[in-house]
């Protein structure tokens, strides 16, 4: 690495005297190109940019020197310097003094020569002396360049290996407080006498985490004890159990009560027990008696005894008449009674026995099952059987 260094400054610095021998040989003001205002051009272009990488070699250098005066560079190159003479830190100086000095001087020397000697007109060799002084230029740039990269990739490295190095000591001493382990320095004084197929073994210490837990649950069972067995502030599973099945049955309840509530002109039943029963009489006599009767013989409204009936008499057609209302004045109920309500009171009504009162109306129902057996006694007779 060293020998290529030098091989490249050594270049650089002939290619800067040739350079400069160049121009003191150039061609005097009366031998100018024929195009001269293209030379002029050239040079004034070539001219800018020199000037864009002289500021730009000074402000790397700027950077680079910043970046040595650090402690990590300090502390490393000091450290290197006591083993070998030859370090990185003298290789950027020598850098930041030969590449920047000889271009820069080589550059003034140029233009007090062509301004002093030509004024405005500008020769071949004049633009080809700026052309070897810009490489030299954009050579010592992007080599400053080059090194201040590697010299930020070498901390970034430096610190990202800090931090794995704090995160490895982190772990390490999170798991020496979890499991108590003995150091490898250590495992000698801990090695037991015994020894099976080669292997041995420690006598570690029981891990903390293992008799923290131990500690802790013979806290718990104290506990344990005074609530659920002396104060008995808290359920057994037999008490539990039993409070579960209550509360299902609870559940049960509510879910057949709101089911019930679900009850349509479709889906309504005839209810036959003797609670519905009860309730829909006390519905009928809070309501509908009026109108038509205690027994259902008819006053205002139709007879709802017989067998006679305007609307239908199954338990669907009592039901909607009951909850939508009918033409002949009947109101619709469905606003004071609910869905329950109104089945149990349409199957109250249903089971009234002939009370003489109000003239029939309407058409006579009868009941599938009678007319079927209606039909069934009409198919004997027929066959004399």
């Amino acid at each position: 690495m060293q020998k290529k260094f030098l091989k490249l400054f050594f270049t650089a610095l002939a290619l800067s005297v040739v350079s400069v021998q160049a121009q003191e040989m150039a061609e005097p003001v009366q031998q100018l190109a024929e195009n001269a205002s293209a030379n002029r051009t050239i040079f004034y272009v070539l001219s800018v940019f020199g000037l864009f990488l002289i500021v730009a070699i000074f402000t790397m250098s700027s950077a680079l020197s910043s970046l040595l005066k650090s402690d990590y560079f300090k502390q490393r190159y000091a450290s290197k310097y006591a083993k070998n003479n030859t370090t990185d830190i003298v290789k950027v100086i020598v850098v930041l003094l030969g590449f920047s000095w000889m271009p820069i001087s080589t550059y003034a020397l140029t233009f007090n020569g062509i301004a002093a000697e030509h004024c405005l007109d500008v020769t071949r060799s004049d633009v080809w002396l700026l052309v070897v002084i810009d490489l030299i230029l954009l050579f010592t740039f992007l080599y400053m360049r080059q090194t201040l990269k590697n010299m930020f990739r070498e901390v970034m490295s430096e610190k990202r290996k800090q931090k794995e190095e704090a995160v490895a000591k982190k772990a390490k001493s999170i798991a020496q407080i979890l499991t108590d382990r003995a150091s490898e320095e250590e495992e000698e004084s801990i090695m037991m006498d015994h020894e099976y197929d080669g292997i041995r073994e420690l006598d570690n210490n029981l891990p903390p985490w293992w008799k923290w837990g131990f500690y802790l649950s013979i806290v718990f069972a104290i506990f344990y004890l005074m609530h659920y067995h002396v104060f008995k502030t808290g359920d057994l599973q037999a008490q539990e159990y039993e409070k579960s099945i209550a509360k299902a049955n609870a559940e049960v309840q509510a879910y057949l009560e709101k089911a019930a509530l679900n009850v349509d002109e479709n889906s309504v039943v005839l209810l036959t027990d003797s609670e519905s029963l009860s309730k829909g009489e006390k519905v009928f006599n809070s309501n509908c008696a009026v109108c038509h009767g205690q027994a259902g013989e008819g006053i205002v409204g139709p007879n709802l005894s017989d067998k006679y009936w305007i609307y239908g008499g199954s338990i669907q057609d009592v039901f909607k008449v009951v909850k939508y209302g009918a033409e002949r004045g009947m109101q619709s109920w469905s606003d004071q009674l609910n869905p329950v309500e109104m089945q149990q009171v349409s199957s109250y009504l249903l089971q009234f026995k002939y009370t003489p009162g109000k003239e029939p109306e309407g058409e006579e129902y009868i009941p599938e099952d009678a007319a079927a057996e209606e039909t069934a006694e009409e198919t004997i007779d027929e066959h004399g059987k």
